[in-house]
């Protein structure tokens, strides 16, 4: 069943007052029945703009003195901080979907979802936040008038840009948006780009080792020295540990483990046994989250290039997550922050579904389109 309301009024504020009230809920709600130990990183930000002595890294460096720089209220806690990031970044969001029409009740529901957990886990003082707002700024660009080149060019700096900045592994991200916008140009079947893609990753972290050995063992290993002190702790079960062995000092050991993370972050089956319902809840999001991409994906031929894009970065953005990200956790806020990317897709997918086609063997998308009502 589909839905269409362009120039519904009382949609449009239902639209409004809905995404302000589920951020009011999701506020309310963090307050009152989140641990301590969620807001740890928003915690030590916190001391660090009010002039505390903190000792920390370049990326909290940073983090803390652009919470600096825009306190002009002189906010002194993360209660009143996350009210007025919360109310900031709605009506971002609501600019991101103003013209757009819903297409679904698959699409409402995940907007509404997706916009709860952001000011739950994201829109507080936070480097969250800033990751938001940066994917926000790559989103203004790609749909600006600025050419395809430069667009993919400013894009890939603002990554190195985190790299050296905010976040080191986030130049990965604009390596694999490069890399991956090469081999899309390349007429090689997607097997062969697999393969290929496989190979001089293979080459590539073979090199960085008997070259750069310190680097190989800073880069590979970053999952496991942020894991090894947290082993015993209450958020143990959520860990993302390695299942062949801890240690990545094999350069195919460190492949085959991330292909197998990629899948358990893809597919986290493993949360259903935790015995949770917040783990439940995680899985059911994750699934529902990349049933949407999938629609995206299927349909990006009718996005152009800019949508087409996009949708690399997320890919890009994606992978690079799945190497480095120490719990299910830390993957669910941080992809949380790519919803600037994601939210203008939600009125151009349609309802999807494959069949087989005996004659050419392979899987064939069916797109059932509705009629608009006069």
């Amino acid at each position: 069943m589909r839905f269409t309301f362009k120039k519904n009024l009382s949609y449009l504020l239902a639209i409004i007052i809905s995404t302000f009230l589920v951020g009011l809920i999701a506020v309310f709600f963090k307050v009152y029945f989140l641990d301590e130990k969620t807001f740890y990183d928003s915690i030590i930000i916190l001391n660090g703009t009010l002039g505390n002595n903190v000792n920390v890294d370049s990326s909290y460096a940073f983090t803390i003195n652009f919470y600096k720089f825009f306190n002009i209220f002189g906010l002194s806690s993360i209660n009143e901080w996350s009210i007025l990031i919360s109310f900031v970044s709605s009506v971002f969001i609501l600019l991101l979907v103003r013209k757009r029409i819903f297409n679904n009740i698959s699409s409402i529901f995940f907007y509404f979802i997706t916009v709860f957990l952001l000011n739950l886990f994201v829109f507080t003082i936070s480097k969250d936040f800033i990751q938001f707002l940066i994917f926000l700024l790559i989103f203004i660009i790609i749909i600006s008038r600025i050419k395809y080149r430069k667009k993919i060019l400013l894009t890939f700096l603002i990554f190195v840009f985190e790299a050296l900045f905010f976040r080191i592994y986030y130049g990965l991200v604009g390596c694999a948006l490069v890399g991956i916008i090469v081999l899309t140009k390349l007429r090689w079947k997607t097997s062969i780009k697999v393969v290929f893609t496989l190979l001089l990753g293979f080459i590539g972290l073979f090199l960085v080792k008997n070259v750069l050995p310190s680097a190989y063992n800073s880069l590979v290993n970053i999952r496991f020295n942020t894991n090894q002190f947290r082993l015993d702790s209450a958020d143990a079960q959520t860990l993302i540990l390695n299942l062949i062995t801890f240690d990545n000092a094999n350069v195919f050991i460190f492949i085959l483990n991330s292909i197998i993370n990629l899948l358990r972050l893809i597919f986290p089956i493993e949360l259903l046994f935790k015995g949770s319902l917040t783990y439940f809840a995680f899985f059911v999001y994750q699934i529902f989250l990349e049933f949407e991409f999938l629609k995206i994906f299927i349909l990006r031929k009718t996005f152009g290039k800019s949508g087409n894009l996009i949708i690399v970065i997320i890919i890009s953005y994606f992978l690079v997550l799945s190497l480095f990200e120490p719990d299910f956790g830390s993957f669910l806020r941080h992809e949380l922050t790519c919803a600037p990317l994601l939210f203008p897709f939600l009125s151009k997918i349609e309802f999807v579904t494959l069949k087989y086609s005996n004659n050419k063997h392979r899987f064939q998308i069916i797109k059932y389109k509705y009629k608009r009502k006069a």
